[in-house]
Parts: structure tokens; C-alpha cells; sequence
């Protein structure tokens, strides 16, 4: 308590509150769940199945896309989020609103790569704007 008095910004008294709940709500699997979502730890998204990540984003919509050859980041965004093609679509991903995976991305035209954008488990976790995520299933991997 006396180091949450000190630097309250840091928060040290609601992470380990939080982790207790999450791990109450989501039983042994409630790391993962922690680790997925709040700090970016990819491995853990692979890990994840399709119904731990709807219940994990609660709000966010559930694509099933297809890959085609050459899809690019916005297309990925243009397909999911209904962002436009044209200037205001590049606009969103040049100016950093648009993360993939967890992974801030500024380059509108660059192709979908398995890996970085696509993972493992073929799915890609996109962000646009602060709280505004979609979840992809890539069908044609």
C-alpha cells in the first residue's frame, strides 16, 4: 500500500487484485487470459482458441475472412472495420490507429505476412482506434 501511496500511477495495488480476479473468472487459465490481452504476449494469443477469445474481447466482432494473394493492411481493416478505401482508410493506418497482433502498423499497403500478422493459429487480433478490436479467422491458410 505504501508504494501505491507513492506512485499511484503505476498501479500497484490493482495488479494483483486484478490477476486474483481474472483468475477467479477464468480459473488456471487466467494468466494466459492476462498475458493475451494486457500485455501483448503473442504466445498466448496463439494459444488461445476461438471461444477463449470471443469471451476474452467480449465486444468484438468475429470475422471469417479469405486470404487472397497480396492482401494488405488496409484491405484487412477495409474488410473488418468497414474503413474506406481511399484517403481517410490510409489515414487511420499511416497515423498509428491501427494495430495488428498488438503490433502498431503506419503502412497501409504493406501485405499480410503469417507470422507477423497472421498467427499460428490463424488468427489475427486487430485493433483500430483505443478499444475498437475485431478478431479474424483466416479461412484459406
Amino acid at each position: 500500500m505504501e508504494q501505491q501511496r507513492q506512485e499511484p500511477g503505476k498501479r500497484a495495488a490493482h495488479k494483483p487484485l486484478a490477476a486474483e480476479v481474472t483468475k477467479l473468472v477464468h480459473g488456471n487459465e487466467g494468466k494466459r487470459c492476462i498475458n493475451a490481452r494486457y500485455h501483448s504476449n503473442l504466445q498466448a494469443l496463439e494459444q488461445m482458441r476461438d471461444a477463449e477469445l470471443q469471451e476474452l474481447f467480449r465486444d468484438a466482432p468475429f470475422h471469417e475472412l479469405l486470404l487472397e494473394p497480396g492482401t494488405t493492411i488496409l484491405d484487412a481493416c477495409r474488410r473488418a472495420e468497414d474503413i474506406p478505401q481511399g484517403p481517410k482508410g490510409c489515414h487511420m493506418v499511416s497515423e498509428g490507429a491501427v494495430w495488428i497482433n498488438h503490433s502498431k502498423t503506419d503502412s497501409p499497403e504493406q501485405v499480410l505476412t503469417p507470422g507477423q500478422h497472421i498467427l499460428a493459429n490463424g488468427l489475427s487480433l486487430l485493433r483500430v482506434g483505443k478499444k475498437n478490436f475485431h478478431i479474424i479467422r483466416w479461412l484459406n491458410l
